[in-house]
């Protein structure tokens, strides 16, 4: 619909739509732009490139990585997408919410997609609105069921990212260059016997923004990753203190974390070890969910 609540069109379903999106919308006469985005509703608002413009934002739940917040109003550098250069705000705490107005106007800001940096501490955020999410459980069942990494047929799916040989690797690679996603968890198990460190306890967890080439480089989409994996680490420690390792980070062409990070999803992997006295990992079970759940 328009910005005065006139249907103009159809579409077909609002993950395929992005704030400030053009392309794909049909002719109007002139340029029109996404604006706005209703899930519940199945709505997408178009409109002018000027309702694009906002002088502010309201976000709430933030997560304070580096410690509690400096004060209840600081100023801040802050990015309204991982793209866009950050500019200067100012940044009001109002007790879960956070009022951000901006120094100048910033186009098509976007539900998930607000970081800022004040004070040297780091600030993850969602915006109001939630993002969307994609979720795939158990992606090998046959492998699940023996607790191998194998399938049915004795391929390693999460091998299989370059040939897409089986099923399993060809829907999960659709899966991804339909939805686009900016950032990626693979969740894995790991043998209960992984210790940290050479000589260390069991691990419970271990992370790692994978390499996305042999010379084990970092550019934004990995680098935003690591940032991830820190965060996901710090929260960890809190329940599982010393049990958190490095996973190994030797780049392999043929495996999903490592292409998907050359893809350009920030892709952190999560390897579930083990607890002593946690023979079926419920209680790890229900850290890693007391955790990753928040992001989705």
């Amino acid at each position: 619909m328009d910005g005065e609540g006139a249907i103009v069109g159809e579409h077909d379903g609002v993950a395929g739509y992005t704030i400030g999106q053009r392309k794909g919308l049909g002719a109007f006469g002139n340029k029109r732009f996404v604006t706005s985005i209703d899930p519940g509703l199945n709505v997408i608002t178009i409109g002018d490139e000027e309702e694009l413009l906002a002088t502010s934002l309201v976000t709430e739940a933030p997560s304070w990585v580096g410690g509690a917040p400096p004060s209840s109003e600081f100023e801040a550098e802050v990015k309204v997408r991982y793209k866009s250069p950050p500019v200067p705000a100012r940044v009001n705490v109002d007790g879960d919410a956070l009022n951000v107005e901006f120094s100048r106007p910033q186009r098509a800001v976007t539900p998930g997609q607000l970081r800022a940096r004040g004070d040297g501490l780091l600030l993850l955020s969602p915006v109001e609105d939630p993002a969307y999410v994609a979720e795939l459980r158990i992606f090998n069942p046959d492998g699940a069921e023996v607790f191998q990494r194998e399938n049915a047929v004795g391929i390693d799916v999460n091998r299989d990212a370059r040939r897409l040989s089986t099923p399993e690797a060809t829907t999960l690679k659709r899966v991804h260059d339909s939805f686009k996603p900016e950032f990626g968890f693979n969740l894995h198990d790991q043998n209960a016997r992984t210790r940290v460190g050479s000589r260390g306890v069991q691990s419970a967890i271990a992370l790692l923004a994978p390499a996305y080439d042999s010379l084990l480089s970092y550019n934004d989409v990995r680098t935003r990753a690591r940032l991830v994996a820190a965060a996901l680490a710090t929260t960890f420690a809190h329940e599982i203190t010393g049990r958190i390792a490095k996973y190994d980070d030797a780049f392999n062409p043929r495996a999903f974390g490592d292409l998907m990070q050359q893809w350009g999803t920030s892709t952190v992997l999560i390897e579930s070890g083990a607890l002593p006295d946690d023979p079926e990992k419920q209680r790890l079970r229900a850290i890693m969910d007391s955790v990753v759940s928040p992001l989705t």
